[in-house]
C-alpha cells in the first residue's frame, strides 16, 4: 500500500496517523505546500491519499498561489476514485471540490469539545464506538455537505464534523490523530488564537485534558482500519 499525504503547515502533521503506517508496513510520500520546493506525484504512484489540517483557507487563492495547484491535485485523485482522507482543512478541501461550500464559521472551534456520531457512522466506519465523544477542534471554518455526502457527525458548534461520499472519500473536521506533541505544536504555533470563548479553550485548559489523546488515537486506529485497511 502506497500513501501520499498533504501536509500545509509544519506543525499538523500525520501525527499518531504515523504509527499506524508503520505498524501496517506501508510506505509513504509527503507533499509539503509550505515548502518552495515541494513535489507531486503522479496518479499511478500512490493508493490513499490523506490531507492534512494547516492556518489556511480553502478561499484564500489569491494569498496562496499553491492553493488551486493542490485542488486540481485533489480533483484528479477524486476522479481516479483513490481512497481519499482529509482532515480539516484536508475535509474542507473535499467538501468544495465534491460541490459543497466552504465558509467562516459563526463560531471558531478550538480545545476539546464533544461530537455526537450520526446513526449512518454508527453503523458503518464507526461501527462499535460511542454515540458521543470528546475530541480535538481547531477551526475557524466550515462547509455545507456535498449532494449525495452523508454526515458522520456533528457538534454543538458545528453540524458538520465529518461526511463520507461514496466508499472512497472521508472528511474530518476534527482531530483523531494528534498526539501530546502535536497539540504542544499547535498550541505554540497559533497561540494567537487562543482567546477564551464558549467555543474556544486557553493552552491550560487544552493540556489539561490531554489524556483524552489516548481514546483518540484508539479511534483514529480503528477507523483507518475500516476505511483504509
Amino acid at each position: 500500500m502506497r500513501i501520499h499525504y498533504l501536509m500545509h503547515h509544519p506543525d499538523e502533521g500525520l501525527g499518531i496517523i504515523s504509527q499506524w503506517i508503520q505498524n501496517k508496513g506501508y510506505n509513504t510520500g509527503v507533499t509539503k505546500f509550505y515548502e518552495k520546493s515541494y513535489i507531486l506525484p503522479q496518479t499511478s504512484e500512490y493508493d490513499v491519499l490523506i490531507i492534512m489540517g494547516g492556518p489556511q483557507s480553502v478561499y484564500e487563492v489569491e494569498k496562496f498561489d499553491w492553493l488551486k495547484i493542490e485542488k486540481e491535485f485533489i480533483r484528479i485523485a477524486l476522479e481516479a476514485r483513490k481512497k481519499i482522507l482529509g482532515i480539516c482543512l484536508g475535509s474542507q478541501f473535499l467538501a468544495e471540490i465534491l460541490g459543497g461550500k466552504v465558509y467562516a464559521a459563526p463560531h471558531k472551534e478550538i480545545g476539546w469539545f464533544e461530537i455526537k456520531l450520526s446513526q449512518e457512522a454508527l453503523s458503518g466506519l464507526f461501527k462499535g464506538s460511542p454515540e458521543a465523544i470528546h475530541v480535538f477542534h481547531w477551526h475557524g471554518d466550515t462547509y455545507s455537505l456535498p449532494a449525495n455526502a452523508v454526515r458522520l457527525a456533528s457538534s454543538e458548534a458545528t453540524v458538520n464534523q465529518g461526511f463520507a461520499y461514496e466508499d472512497y472519500v472521508l472528511g474530518l473536521q476534527f482531530h483523531f490523530e494528534v498526539d501530546e506533541k502535536a497539540i504542544k505544536g499547535m498550541n505554540s504555533a497559533f497561540d494567537h488564537e487562543l482567546v477564551k470563548s464558549k467555543y474556544v479553550q486557553t493552552d491550560v485548559e487544552i493540556k489539561s485534558q490531554i489524556d483524552l489523546v489516548v481514546q483518540n488515537n484508539a479511534m483514529m486506529f480503528k477507523l483507518l482500519d475500516n476505511f483504509i485497511g
